[in-house]
Parts: C-alpha cells; structure tokens; sequence
C-alpha cells in the first residue's frame, strides 16, 4: 500500500521565500508546528492508500487529467489562516495569479480520477498547524501580510507524491510527474 497525493512542487525560489516569512510569523515556536520547507507543495488532491494495481489505474488517469490543461504562470501571495486569523488551526499562503488555472486543473484531476474531494478545492499553500491545547491570534500580522508578495513560477507538471509518515514528520517522494499539454 501506498499513501499518495497530487501535488504542484514549488520552485527553490517559492520555498526559501516562504521560510522567510513564516520567521516574521509572531506565534510561540511551541504553539506551532512547521512545514519542513522541502515538503512545501501545493495540494491538489488528496488520494490516500492505493495498492499496486489502484495505483497504476490512478496514474493512467491522473495523465489524462494533464493532458486537458495547459502550463501557466502562478504567483503566491499574501497570508491567511483556517477557519480565521483570530483562532486560527491552519497558516497558508495564497495564490493569486494561476488561481483560475490550479483550480481548473483540480477539478480535471477529480473528473478524471471520479473522485469529488471532500471539500471544495480552495488554492493554498500550508505553512504551518497551531498545535493541540495552543492558542494563536494572528489577526493583525495577517491583515498587514494579505497581500505581500512571495513570487511567481511557471506551472508546467503536477506530481504523484507518496507520503511514508515518521514520528518526525512526513517524507515525500515523487512517484511520477506529468506534464501539462
């Protein structure tokens, strides 16, 4: 069995620009758990275990999803939290330009795998969970930061990534890349 994901990698650029400002991030180091900046990505769709033969029929049509979308230019920018900067479990990073497109190809992915996502896909970049039994409010760093710009990077592939939990966190590896038409 493996535990899979589809993913956008992020250029060098996107994550070293992202660890930088998540220093600025005024919370506890206690109080929050990080994204290891190798493992920042851009979920498009969360697939869970797969056995061998599942995992073949998902790659076979994860292509034909790839096939239906055309590379394009993406940019993140500004900061936010889930459900809301005031009690905030979730740190992300936005995106603006190629918001159109990342969800466009999501919704490709999800038709060509007939796999709707629990939730409706909403473009973001995770950079960081406040920990159980831990209180953050972010409300005012996150209004300034709204619009901050991190940078911008072509889109040309999407990735399979096969994810091995550790009790040090998460290792990712990527099981095939597909290239946009």
């Amino acid at each position: 069995m493996a535990r899979i994901f589809f993913a956008i990698n992020l250029s060098a650029h996107i994550r070293e620009e992202l660890t930088k400002l998540r220093l600025r991030i005024p919370a506890d180091k206690k109080a929050m758990k990080w994204v290891a900046a190798e493992n920042l990505h851009l979920t498009l769709q969360f697939i869970g275990e797969v056995g061998t033969e599942e995992m073949a029929s998902v790659l076979e049509k994860a292509q034909a999803a790839a096939k239906r979308c055309h590379p394009f230019e993406l940019e993140v920018r500004g900061l936010g939290a889930f459900p809301n900067p005031a009690r905030p479990r979730v740190i992300w990073a936005g995106v603006t330009t190629g918001r159109e497109q990342l969800i466009n190809l999501a919704k490709q992915l999800s038709v060509a795998l007939d796999r709707q996502p629990y939730k409706p896909f909403a473009p973001h970049l995770t950079l960081g969970r406040v920990r159980e039994n831990h209180k953050v409010n972010l409300s005012q760093f996150l209004q300034e930061e709204a619009q901050t710009r991190v940078g911008n990077m072509a889109v040309d592939r999407f990735s399979c990534v096969q994810s091995t939990l550790t009790p040090r966190g998460p290792v990712y590896r990527v099981a095939e890349e597909f290239i946009l038409d």
